[in-house]
């Protein structure tokens, strides 16, 4: 077993509290490094502390286990966001998309797919209100017409549609049907149609409901709000490290001279682009040895 080596180049010497700090952390190192080559040369005795691993072992499958439940919270707001976002595209409610959604990835499509049919159908049904002989043609196909359809809301609609389609006969027109009344992928949604004449919505809503992944519209809007302010913290963060880290940030790829050059710098007030001026005053405390063991440090260590 090859043990792993920690350590730090390290050549500065003085009775600075600076330069003693940084003494300290060398010689704290070297002694991580003797502890290694020991517990290197005990793996016998590990290897009989099995109730230990095991504990171990359970431990971190709780780790594990707590950072798939974030994973998965998260993208349960996610998900729930989108159905709003998806809701406010169709005019389908989050009840009735988020029933569909399970559905929908069964047959191996996205609930985006399935929303692009249904906003091709709420277009399909304004024109149908207002006269337009493609439209009554397009709907003729199923055997629906503007009577069968007047004043209905989208998800009624899409109730019945469904059960037009699932009385239609499979073949071409079918699939010719889907096109004109769901748009170009109109055909993909048919297994999706099918599944709602058969378990009718009420149903698909009611089976959601209980495996508890149905989304109201409070839920969905909630999630949205909760995404956003996420989003919003993140470009908080993002902005606080740009104005706290950018001043130092292109020293971590120069060599000594650099950062000797840089933290002078912050100490004769020459830089100042430090934000709160935090470097400014750290270097401020440091002499010019100070500067110099420091830089030759920091270069030891990458």
């Amino acid at each position: 077993m090859t043990t792993p080596h920690v350590g730090v180049v390290f050549s500065v010497s003085g009775q600075d509290p600076v330069i003693q700090a940084v003494q300290q952390l060398d010689q704290r190192l070297q002694h991580l490094q003797t502890t290694q080559k020991q517990t290197a040369e005990s793996t016998g005795i590990l290897a009989r502390s099995a109730d230990g691993l095991r504990d171990l072992v359970t431990r971190l499958a709780g780790a594990f286990a707590v950072e798939r439940m974030v994973a998965f919270g998260k993208e349960a707001i996610n998900a729930a966001a989108e159905i709003g976002r998806l809701s406010e595209r169709t005019g389908v409610t989050t009840e009735t998309l988020s029933a569909l959604k399970q559905v929908t990835e069964d047959q191996g499509l996205t609930i985006d797919d399935l929303a692009t049919s249904f906003k091709f159908l709420a277009k399909n049904m304004t024109a149908l209100e207002e006269g337009s002989p493609k439209a009554s043609r397009a709907f003729a196909l199923i055997g629906l017409s503007a009577k069968d359809l007047k004043g209905l809301s989208l998800d009624q609609a899409l109730q019945k549609v469904s059960d037009a389609f699932d009385r239609f006969g499979d073949g071409p027109g079918k699939i010719a049907a889907a096109v004109a009344l769901l748009g170009k992928s109109g055909d993909i949604a048919l297994p999706v149609l099918k599944q709602i004449a058969e378990q009718k919505l009420t149903g698909l809503t009611e089976e959601a409901r209980q495996l508890g992944i149905l989304v109201s519209p409070e839920q969905a809007q909630q999630a949205r709000e909760f995404a956003k302010a996420m989003h919003d913290l993140g470009d908080s963060f993002e902005g606080l490290a740009r104005t706290t880290l950018g001043p130092i940030l292109p020293g971590l790829a120069q060599p000594a001279a650099y950062t000797t050059a840089q933290l002078t710098a912050f100490r004769t007030g020459e830089r100042k682009n430090d934000g709160d001026g935090i470097m400014q005053a750290i270097a401020k405390r440091l002499s010019d040895a100070d500067t110099k063991a420091l830089g030759e440090y920091y270069a030891g260590m990458r």
